[in-house]
């Protein structure tokens, strides 16, 4: 039953015969009211809303649950509450770490956002400074908006060093600049964003990575998430509509978690590492993972100073991992590759409905892996592999096998079914697979896909809502249409943000020359040059446009060729496999020399 607390009570009542003014009596009152109700069980304070303006001034009065600061030291001075806001104002840059405390609840998380207009608010670090953004044992956060540069060590780190760390929810960010190229990669738990667990007692439960563009670092990953090798487990992990490159070791990657899956994602120029210091990086893939998904995501121009250097990859101690769905491609090692090393078997890894074209580009890694790599050492073992519906177009600098083992491959049970092959290479698999290897029904041609000749697809009508567009582009160039679903907050939909990073991808590859890309939006004007603003979409030469028909909102996107007929149409989620088919049979090789430079490029190098 509610209780309502009279003012006889709370015992205030003899304050107004104490010859007080009334103003000053009534401050006092409600000092004692607040901590009446506090002593019946009431709770003196509600969330509070912090704004962070690094501009200027001091400090101001808290008005309307809203208090005003002017620097990360205020704010990391505090100890935040369950269900506090902290935003930061947009168009401004605020210098230093940000290291807040506290912890939200459950139903009530701790957010780090952004208010007002103009670009996304800043934070800069200093190389002196171990990470931009920090989070120690603090549980139920959600940080997004923001631009997070510089540091020594960590553009964004969460790390668990007791117990489970649960819910952790970063989301529409740009990390760039960390580390400097003075110093050679120590630790593969370095980079951009990285999430990990220091201790075998500790883990974290319920992490989203969410719409976060990740790139230029001098350290190992672009985007980390690593458990313990203890009793604690780390669980239910996803990172999805996410672009990573220029980094100098792994893309994106999760170690040691159970039901992870990494989706709608992209990375490039992964594996820049001059010389081999820790290890060989791959894009994106899975080591001691358990029941871990990586579907619908697209990998090229990865390299490696040593082995590997591919695009995905299933490692050792994986058990029922799955790679779903995804376009590699433009590699110099493999596209898909399966590990086995030490104890426990990699068991129960399924490769299905992926596309794979021009990997291998490296002579040395190619005679190596070929296209699709197995591989165990040091007593390890595979067991159970399922490589299906994929389409493969293998065209090495040599005649290497597309299938490929490493030496004493431990192995059993791999069933290569229903698959295309088009290699210009005379052998489809190695001698070193034949006793673990069963062939079912795949076709296999050995002409090689001819992806620099364009070839004419049969067109008809572009529908109504792209055909204007299509009449007022360039002449000579390929048109790309695509609808997002409505935006009616400051969130932009998770949908929205996937098709965004897919089309970013095809825009650098391409160049507005030869690919010229529309996005729609049915939103007002203001968020949509938030929208191009938040994710560089103008300079990577993407319009933005108002949509006005009545079209599903998300449901379609259209390929139209130079003369605006329909070459290509895709209702629902637009997916890597088939847009990147498209356009490879339409435009052929990308022109990768329009791919932005990194910063590493105008700094010095160690060798």
């Amino acid at each position: 039953m509610e209780r309502h607390v009279r003012l006889e009570e709370t015992k205030l009542l003899p304050l107004l015969d104490l010859g007080l003014n009334k103003r000053m009596t009534m401050q006092l009152v409600a000092v004692l009211f607040l901590g009446a109700c506090a002593s019946l069980g009431y709770a003196s304070s509600s969330p509070k809303v912090w704004r962070v303006d690094c501009t200027a001034g001091d400090q101001n009065t808290a008005q309307d649950a809203v208090a005003i600061l002017h620097s990360l030291a205020e704010l990391n001075s505090l100890t935040l509450q369950p269900g506090d806001q902290v935003l930061f104002r947009r168009g401004t840059v605020c210098h230093g770490t940000l290291v807040p405390r506290g912890s939200g609840s459950d139903s009530a998380p701790i957010r780090i956002s952004s208010y007002g207009s103009g670009p996304r608010p800043r934070i800069e670090a200093t190389e002196e400074d171990d990470a931009a953004v920090e989070l120690r044992d603090q549980q139920h956060w959600e940080i997004d908006a923001l631009d997070v540069s510089g540091s020594r060590l960590y553009g964004i780190r969460a790390v668990a060093t007791k117990g489970l760390v649960q819910h952790l929810v970063l989301r529409n960010l740009t990390v760039h600049g960390v580390g400097t190229f003075t110093d050679k990669v120590k630790s593969k738990e370095s980079g951009l964003v990285v999430v990990h667990a220091t201790n075998p007692a500790a883990g974290f439960d319920d992490v989203l990575i969410d719409g976060v563009l990740a790139y230029d670092t001098a350290l190992w990953a672009g985007i980390l998430v690593s458990g313990s090798d203890g009793s604690q487990q780390t669980n239910r992990v996803v990172i999805r509509n996410s672009m990573v490159h220029d980094v100098q070791g792994d893309g994106i990657v999760l170690f040691r978690v159970t039901d992870g899956l990494i989706e709608h994602s992209v990375a490039w120029h992964t594996g820049m590492q001059e010389t081999e210091s820790i290890g060989t990086p791959n894009a994106i893939w899975t080591w001691a993972c358990v029941r871990c998904i990586v579907q619908n995501n697209e990998a090229f121009l990865t390299d490696s100073p040593g082995v590997d250097g591919g695009a995905f990859d299933i490692d050792f101690w994986n058990k029922d991992n799955s790679v779903l769905n995804n376009y590699g491609h433009d590699t110099q090692g493999y596209c898909v590759s399966v590990f086995g090393a030490y104890s426990p078997t990699t068991i129960g890894s399924l490769v299905r409905g992926n596309l794979c074209i021009r990997n291998g580009l490296s002579p040395r890694l190619s005679q190596r892996q070929g296209a699709i790599f197995f591989s165990t050492w040091d007593g390890g073992s595979i067991d159970g592999v399922r490589i299906e519906e994929n389409s493969i177009y293998f065209d090495p600098p040599g005649d290497y096998a597309v299938i490929q083992a490493g030496a004493d491959l431990n192995a059993r049970n791999i069933v290569f079914d229903q698959n295309v092959i088009d290699a210009t290479s005379s052998r489809t698999v190695s001698a070193d697979l034949k006793g673990a290897f069963e062939s079912g029904r795949n076709a296999v041609t050995h002409k090689g896909f001819k992806v620099a000749e364009k070839q004419d697809l049969a067109g008809i009508a572009a529908p109504a809502w792209a055909r204007s567009l299509a009449a007022s582009g360039s002449r000579g160039a390929w048109k790309l249409v695509a609808a997002i679903p409505e935006i009616t907050g400051d969130v932009i939909p998770s949908a929205a943000v996937g098709k965004l990073m897919l089309l970013r991808s095809q825009a650098l590859q391409y160049g507005r020359n030869s690919l010229q890309i529309t996005v729609l939006c049915r939103c007002p004007a203001e968020q949509r040059a938030a929208l191009e603003a938040d994710w560089r979409l103008g300079e990577d030469g993407i319009a933005v446009a108002e949509l006005v028909t009545d079209v599903p909102y998300f449901a379609e996107t259209a390929l139209l060729n130079p003369d605006g007929q329909l070459s290509k149409r895709w209702g629902g989620v637009l997916e890597p496999v088939g847009l990147g088919l498209a356009l490879r049979t339409a435009l052929g090789i990308p022109r990768f020399a329009g791919m932005p430079a990194p910063r590493s490029l105008e700094s010095p190098h160690v060798p």
